[in-house]
């Protein structure tokens, strides 16, 4: 029987930053997401399925006409194409807590092979007492590649925003109660 594994919204986080005019950062997040991770061994990470989603129309950079714009036909177009998806089908180790997770990447109808780079950051147990396991995941991708490719460029040329999308995930993953402990 599989290990289930839950995104647990109120401990996660979704952000994601932009290089803005060459001089600093765009920041953000996503508010609603959604996902797990399956656990077919219950030693080994190395044939987990995690897959998850973001609610596009969630976004927020702290400035809600950026958001607004973000949100519009422009750039993501979340009356369309409201969220976007990972499936990754393995965790390929690096070392005892390093992994890389190959799997695909959909933004805006644009599906692309990308490697989360991830840190596992151990397993605990929680005050309701179920079992709790910690993921840091980062990836980067030129955003170009998933139709994100509006941009402004200031009087000296310079664009506004960079290619280079930099996602982050902190993800703490419950286990799901009817599914066995798994023992680290």
């Amino acid at each position: 029987m599989p290990y289930v594994w839950n995104i647990d919204k109120n401990h996660s986080n979704i952000s994601f930053s932009v290089d803005y005019v060459g001089i600093g950062l765009i920041r953000g997040i996503i508010r609603e997401f959604k996902g797990q991770l399956i656990q077919d061994e219950p030693d080994s990470f190395d044939k987990c399925q995690l897959a998850f989603e973001g609610c596009l129309d969630s976004i927020d950079t702290n400035y809600p006409l950026r958001d607004k714009f973000l949100k519009s036909r422009t750039f993501f177009n979340t009356n369309i194409c409201p969220v976007f998806t990972f499936k990754g089908k393995r965790m390929e180790p690096i070392d005892d807590v390093h992994y890389i997770i190959p799997g695909n990447l959909s933004i805006k109808n644009h599906k692309q092979l990308v490697y989360l780079t991830t840190r596992y950051n151990g397993m605990a147990k929680g005050i309701d007492a179920n079992h709790t396991i910690g993921f840091e995941l980062t990836v980067q991708i030129n955003r170009f590649d998933f139709g994100l490719d509006w941009n402004h460029h200031n009087e000296e040329g310079t664009p506004m925003f960079g290619k280079a999308l930099h996602l982050h995930m902190a993800l703490f993953l419950t286990k799901h109660s009817n599914a066995p402990t798994a023992h680290y």
